[in-house]
């Protein structure tokens, strides 16, 4: 075919078609056969991991690194909870240990203390040495390890406690006692656990029961 036939031919063509002229020396690649990789992964060599060396002062440094630097988001927050503290004129802070509870408990226990004026929060130990850092709290900095927990007092306030009743506030209960309170929130666990999962079927169960007596007393 000639070049002005062609022409002829193309401007007889609707515009929505258009042609492209691909030269013959154009190879299509084409990918290895499966088998063909299969066997390639089946007979590829072994090679053992290179071993690593702990290095001790790589370890240490980036562990002072995670203490010590601070990232935007944290500073953030360190700077909300100032805040939050001034403007509610907290006066007494109380640090308690925190251990293992049910959360049900946990959320009943912090609302009753909020109706008797007190605030119970749970900060970070990062966050609080960043808190109270060149305060007179920072005296309290070996307190921060575990898990703490922060209870702020505003009402309680003109009254000097005995040091019989913070010795009687501080006592620590029998571990025999603390162990029986764990077994028994443990045992709570799987409990409640199968009760929650019981309800939704018997729900369903109840749910359609009584789309079947509907159907039953409309026919």
């Amino acid at each position: 075919m000639s070049l002005a036939s062609l022409a002829c031919s193309r401007s007889y063509l609707p515009s929505r078609f258009s042609i492209r002229f691909v030269s013959s020396k154009y190879i299509k690649p084409h990918p290895r056969s499966y088998r063909r990789r299969l066997y390639e992964a089946a007979v590829a060599p072994v090679l053992p991991e290179t071993p690593k060396q702990c290095n001790l002062a790589e370890v240490l440094e980036r562990l002072n690194r995670q203490e010590t630097d601070y990232a935007e988001i944290e500073l953030a927050e360190v700077k909300e909870i100032r805040r939050w503290i001034k403007e509610h004129k907290f006066r007494i802070m109380v640090v308690c240990q925190f251990l293992s509870v049910n959360g049900r408990t946990l959320w009943l226990t912090r609302n009753q203390l909020r109706l008797n004026g007190l605030e119970l929060r749970e900060i970070d130990n990062k966050i609080a040495k960043k808190l109270f850092e060149n305060t007179s709290f920072n005296t309290l900095e070996p307190l921060w390890c575990a898990q703490n927990v922060f209870l702020f007092v505003v009402t309680y306030d003109n009254r000097i406690i005995p040091m019989k009743e913070i010795e009687k506030l501080a006592e620590l209960p029998d571990l025999e006692v603390l162990r029986a309170q764990t077994a028994a929130i443990l045992d709570q666990i799987p409990v409640q656990l199968t009760q929650a999962l019981g309800h939704h079927s018997e729900q369903l169960s109840a749910i359609l029961g009584q789309i079947s007596s509907n159907n039953a007393e409309n026919n």
